[in-house]
Parts: structure tokens; C-alpha cells; sequence
């Protein structure tokens, strides 16, 4: 026999892998074709700022606190400081943060907005609101409900990651 089962996924070598279950209703594809999307949105959005993405997230983080460590930023935003030190230095060459080793720790960096930061903070928030807006069918109580979702998946996955990565290490000892 050339089908063979594994779990929910059925399989005959004979012809294609096949499965019951498709890429387009995977939650994974889901997620993965939505971050795109996303992320051309805010291509073109940030485009007059002459912002990346993930610029925009580490502004995002210093908008929320005006001054933090390249340690404190890393954390939020899930990059390594190896990432974050030449985008850090981008964004000062733009005028938009200031980047300064206190006296009394020359090795920490301490990051925080500047005037024109803030500035681009304002004109920033009130274009986003508009084009968002603009997705029809996404006000702002849906938008806070998908975020709680996503939230809850990533929490759920964390969780579940830590757990097996914990368990490995325990068959390690």
C-alpha cells in the first residue's frame, strides 16, 4: 500500500505528497501572507518619512519612552544590538534620536527622541490613523480584537516553545 497516514496528514508516494489540509488554510500561511501585506502597507506609508519598518518599530518604542538603553530597545523589539547599532545610527543621521553614553557607564547607550522626533511622532500618528482608517471593514474595535488575538497566539506559542526547549534540556542532563 502506498498511502500512508501520519497524525491528520494522509500521504500516497505513487503520486504528489497530498494533503487535507492546504497551504491557504494553514495557520501558518495565514499569518505568514498577512505579516506581508502588512509590511507593504507600511512600506508605503512610512515612504514619505523615509522610514523602514523596522525603524519605525524602534521609534514606535521610543515614542512609548523617550529614553532607553540599546538593551532596553533590543528587548522590546526583538533585535540584537549587532541589528540595532547601525538602524540606531540611521535614525540619528536623520535627525530623529540622539544617542549618548552616560559618564558614569561608557559601555551602555542610552537612546532618546529629538525634537524633530517628536515632531515626526505627531505628523506620523495622524497619517497612520487615516490610512488605516481607510482598510475597509477594520475599525478600531476590530483592529483591538485581532490584536488581542494575536496575543494570545503568541503567548500560547511562547509558552509552548519554552516548554519543549525546557524538556530538552532536561533529557540533556
Amino acid at each position: 500500500m502506498f498511502l500512508i497516514k501520519m497524525g491528520k496528514f494522509n500521504y500516497d508516494w505513487r503520486l504528489t505528497m497530498k494533503t487535507t489540509y492546504p497551504l491557504s488554510d494553514r495557520l501558518c500561511y495565514s499569518i505568514y501572507s498577512t505579516q506581508k501585506l502588512v509590511h507593504r502597507l507600511y512600506q508605503q506609508v512610512l515612504a514619505p518619512y523615509q522610514l523602514t519598518y523596522t525603524q519605525f518599530i524602534v521609534m514606535q518604542t521610543l515614542w512609548e519612552d523617550e529614553k532607553l538603553s540599546l538593551h532596553e530597545i533590543g528587548e522590546r523589539v526583538g533585535l540584537e544590538s549587532n541589528t540595532l547599532t547601525p538602524l540606531l545610527k540611521r535614525l540619528e543621521d536623520k535627525k530623529l534620536i540622539i544617542r549618548r553614553r552616560p559618564a558614569a557607564n561608557k559601555r551602555q547607550l542610552t537612546i532618546r527622541l529629538s525634537a524633530n522626533g517628536k515632531r515626526v511622532h505627531a505628523e506620523l500618528e495622524e497619517y497612520l490613523r487615516t490610512c488605516f482608517s481607510s482598510v475597509e471593514g477594520f475599525d478600531t474595535e476590530k483592529t483591538r480584537e485581532l490584536i488581542a488575538l494575536n496575543n494570545e497566539l503568541k503567548l500560547a506559542i511562547k509558552n509552548f516553545v519554552t516548554d519543549k526547549e525546557e524538556n530538552v534540556q532536561q533529557l540533556e542532563k
